[in-house]
């Protein structure tokens, strides 16, 4: 492998391993949500974003990050143990369980078969979804929505320091995307960081409008 090539696979690496580094503290918060220990679940989330990652890089050789599904956590904590009352010990049983189904699955022509018994427009309709369903989780996250009294939502404290830095970021994010800036969402994420400490008093402390 040239010089230039190793560079630019490290290069990649590093910016794609801070793009979705996110994800420890996110999926570990919402797997907190369901009542599971937040350390526990800080741990399970880097030992096997590292796993899959260094098995898809060693075993299928294929420049792909590998990390907890957004949804899927969501479904865990919000369906599973929120709404049908299961403990979150149980509900890991189902994920093992449902795990151990799709990689009997992957591994077999039924995959395949699957794959092609699904009509396109469901397939597409399924990520719309999913994508929607994510997005309503970021702006709730970031506190621009809300369980409202008269209607099912409602907008957010818009003078909260929260929600005006995560309006920032999403819009700084919409804006490089757009430009089709290089790195996009990493520079997005890091000017993200840097309005939230500059509006907040203390990282760790509750944010509060200055």
């Amino acid at each position: 492998m040239k010089t230039s090539e190793i560079r630019r696979e490290v290069i990649a690496g590093t910016i794609g391993f801070f793009t979705v580094a996110y994800i420890i503290a996110v999926n570990s918060m919402i797997l907190a949500e369901s009542g599971m220990p937040y350390r526990l679940a800080v741990m399970a989330t880097i030992l096997s974003s590292a796993f899959g990652c260094i098995l898809m890089g060693f075993y299928a050789k294929s420049p792909i990050i590998v990390i907890p599904g957004m949804g899927i956590n969501a479904l865990f904590a919000y369906s599973f143990v929120g709404q049908m009352g299961m403990t979150w010990q149980t509900a890991l049983v189902c994920v093992v369980i449902s795990g151990l189904i799709m990689m009997s699955i992957s591994f077999t022509r039924l995959s395949a078969v699957l794959l092609q018994s699904i009509p396109s427009s469901l397939k597409s309709g399924l990520t719309a979804g999913l994508g929607m369903f994510l997005i309503f989780i970021g702006l709730e996250k970031g506190g621009l929505i809300e369980r409202g009294t008269q209607t099912l939502i409602s907008f957010g404290d818009l003078t909260n320091v929260t929600v005006i830095a995560s309006l920032i970021s999403i819009f700084v994010t919409m804006v490089l995307f757009i430009r089709g800036v290089k790195g996009n969402l990493l520079l997005s994420l890091i000017l993200g960081t840097l309005v939230s400490l500059w509006l907040c008093r203390s990282f760790f402390d509750t944010c509060h409008f200055i």
